[in-house]
């Protein structure tokens, strides 16, 4: 085995990186699961996996190595750490020490923290300092160790602060206090959404797995009992653990969480929502029926840069699902928060300064969790339905006193649910709109006692929104679909007024763009989309770039399924091909057209655009498109984009059979003329070559009758000549 796994490295040249769950053997070149880490088995060939772990073991030796490649590579020093990169390393002293020495930052990763042992970090937990001490294989009498081997005073130990850097000081095995915890009794759909973006970074990243891994300690977790499911996003959403996951007992559960990793990178917290519509929230994912309460907490520090998360937000809260938003940090959007949030949004708003207040929030949040309630929302073609449940209303409401936004429109109850019904029009329902959708709301809502000389309150002692959201369309033969927003108008503070537009050309001259009377547009698969995107403004010094472009089945850019051709200003899609570079107002690119592998009809392209300084050459619109090396920032050179992202999009397009790309079709139209110009010229050819045959037939005539003639005329003027010399 170990000359199959030398020669491959050998052929390939290079050391593949570890997955994140594995540990990379001191050798260099091997990976194993981090489950057999000290677990007394050597299951690395240089029996690294068993070092450091707490117990007596065998010293590696120091003069090990082994040669990867033409050029050797050396095994690292057994003081020393390997980073992930396969040929860095680094003294054990300085491993998970809060600050990053491995060029890939393996050094601190939460699993190689975990499974090496080489430093303690132990934080104060009444100063915002971090003391770094090297680890041993033993803690004093007077210290605890935590469950990764780092030691810490006994003193901090279960004090509601993580001092161990894996939280071990605070689980319920370590804290008597937590055994007598009171578990709610509910069965609940509880699903949790991490902010997983670049600015939450590595450690407060650990600090929210442990938030959900306190709060679920409030609750009876199985198949019967409540079911837990964990996203986490960035640029992109996943799913960890669905709600279908069975674990055997917490601790199970807790490791679960634990192998979550940290990603960085952007913020699509909208992207998050529609995937907890579409996927974490099914029965696919093993999400249950109605009977059963639905709770999302969503954990964030920033706001949304794919979209607007109130559409996903609604169509879960309408869903039954409850959502409690918690924002973190000075960087968050109060709106987007209140948004996201069920009513009363004032309960379900969350908001603290910092992570480290994450401690505490699992206690305060576990009742409000246990006792959330939820109502559906039912939207059909002329009416608005809400339906309750009566045990999850709060004990004070008074069932009789509760209305919509017109009085004379009550809501009706049994001995199990209040219903209220009433028409788009009707109750008081407001109407507004935007390019893409209709809104209708209303509110069920019961006022407290009036105020003003009986007159007017300004009080509510219940109160519920209701929104149905359609879309806008236009219905084509026996189908409709809904237009895509192809243009935004913008002011930005300092830059004035501009507008974004995106269009996709009927040919490769971006003379003629579809407009649209054209949609939907029909397109072979063999066709070319010749899409453009534009900054119309009076500043010369701004320019625009997609940092994401993809293609879902509807006009909403986040929908599911999705294709993504574009992501962070890099191709992703082979058929690419660019017309414009470098900082530009105009940008232009071609991809051949394709459609979904479902039952979808239409596809609809997005693009979310950023504008920037033409000669800031930190920002996003400074990026290659190729990305042949992966395009990273400086932190401390990173520019600000002069705005945010604007989602404009195309559509829809459908497969067609016959195509209308005129330059696709150039080759086919030539090559049509040249058999045309052929047949022409070979027509053209054949009549010469027949009236040629026919002038050759009659002047072989004409000289067969001219011979016979001359022949006597000959003879004729020979007696003359010969008479003539006699």
């Amino acid at each position: 085995m170990d000359g199959i796994v030398a020669m491959m490295v050998v052929m390939n040249g290079t050391v593949s990186p570890c997955q994140y769950y594995e540990f990379r053997c001191n050798n260099g070149y091997q990976c194993v699961h981090q489950y057999y880490v000290c677990d007394g088995r050597n299951r690395c060939y240089d029996g690294s996996d068993e070092w450091n772990c707490g117990y007596s073991s065998i010293s590696p030796s120091s003069t090990v190595s082994i040669q990867v490649s033409s050029s050797s590579q050396s095994a690292c020093q057994y003081y020393e750490f390997r980073c992930n990169n396969g040929y860095q390393c680094v003294h054990q002293y300085y491993v998970c020490d809060g600050r990053t020495h491995c060029y890939d930052g393996s050094d601190e990763w939460y699993w190689n923290c975990a499974s090496q042992t080489s430093t303690s970090i132990q934080p104060s937990s009444t100063a915002q300092s971090w003391a770094v001490t090297p680890s041993r294989q033993y803690c004093y009498h007077w210290e605890f160790q935590c469950r990764n081997g780092q030691c810490i005073n006994r003193h901090y130990l279960c004090n509601g602060g993580y001092d161990c850097y894996d939280g071990s000081d605070e689980d319920w095995l370590n804290c008597p206090r937590k055994t007598n915890l009171t578990i709610c009794q509910q069965k609940l759909d509880l699903g949790f959404i991490l902010d997983n973006s670049g600015s939450v970074g590595q450690r407060n990243f650990e600090r929210m797995k442990s938030f959900v891994k306190d709060l679920t300690d409030f609750y009876k977790l199985g198949p019967e009992e409540t079911r837990v499911s964990v996203m986490s996003y960035s640029h992109s959403a996943n799913i960890h653990i669905a709600f279908s996951a069975y674990f055997s007992d917490k601790t199970r559960f807790d490791s679960a969480v634990d192998r979550i990793s940290y990603t960085g990178g952007g913020t699509a917290t909208a992207m998050a929502l529609n995937k907890a519509y579409n996927y974490m929230f099914t029965s696919h994912y093993g999400a249950r029926g109605s009977e059963f309460k639905k709770v999302l907490v969503i954990l964030t520090d920033g706001r949304s840069n794919t979209g607007q998360v109130s559409g996903p937000a609604r169509k879960l809260k309408n869903s039954g699902v409850v959502i409690f938003s918690v924002g973190i940090g000075q960087s968050i959007s109060m709106q987007e928060l209140r948004v996201m949030a069920s009513d009363p949004v004032n309960q379900r708003v969350i908001t603290l300064d910092n992570f480290s207040q994450l401690d505490r929030l699992a206690e305060q949040m576990s009742s409000q969790t246990c006792n959330a309630s939820n109502f559906h929302v039912f939207c059909d073609n002329d009416h608005m339905t809400a339906v309750f449940d009566r045990a999850d209303l709060p004990k004070h409401v008074n069932i009789d006193h509760l209305y919509l936004r017109d009085r004379y429109c009550k809501a009706d109850w049994n001995s199990t649910h209040v219903i209220v019904k009433t028409l788009l029009t009707g109750c008081g329902t407001v109407f507004s709109k935007n390019d893409q959708t209709l809104f209708f709301s209303n509110a069920l809502s019961e006022e407290s006692g009036s105020s003003g000389h009986g007159v007017i309150t300004r009080d509510y002692l219940f109160k519920a929104n209701l929104t149905c959201a359609y879309p806008r369309k236009r219905t084509v033969g026996s189908f409709s679909f809904a237009p895509a927003k192809q243009r935004v108008f913008v002011n930005v503070a300092g830059q004035g007024n501009f507008s974004l537009r995106m269009d996709v050309f009927k040919s490769i001259d971006y003379r003629q763009p579809y407009a649209s009377q054209d949609y939907p547009v029909l397109k072979s698969l063999s066709d070319n989309l010749y899409i453009q995107y534009s900054i119309n403004t009076s500043n010369p010094n701004l320019v625009v770039r997609a940092e994401t472009c993809r293609a879902t089945p509807t006009n909403r850019p986040y929908d599911t399924p999705q294709y993504v051709f574009i992501a962070d200003g890099c191709d992703k899609d082979e058929t690419i091909r660019h017309y414009s570079y470098g900082m530009s107002s105009v940008q232009r690119f071609s991809m051949q057209a394709f459609r979904f592998l479902s039952e979808h009809r239409f596809v609809y392209l997005h693009c979310d655009l950023v504008v920037c300084h033409r000669y800031d050459y930190n920002s996003t619109c400074a990026r290659s498109t190729s990305c042949s090396r992966r395009y990273r920032r400086d932190v401390d050179q990173q520019s600000q984009d002069v705005s945010g992202m604007y989602a404009l999009s195309f559509g829809p397009i459908m497969e067609g059979k016959e195509s209308d790309d005129k330059s696709a079709g150039a080759h086919s139209e030539a090559s049509n003329a040249t058999l045309i110009g052929s047949l022409i010229g070979f027509g053209c050819l054949s009549v010469v070559l027949i009236g040629a045959l026919l002038f050759m037939l009659q002047r072989s005539r004409r000289r067969r009758s001219d011979q016979t003639k001359n022949g006597v005329e000959n003879k004729g003027a020979l007696s003359m000549q010969n008479l003539g010399y006699t």
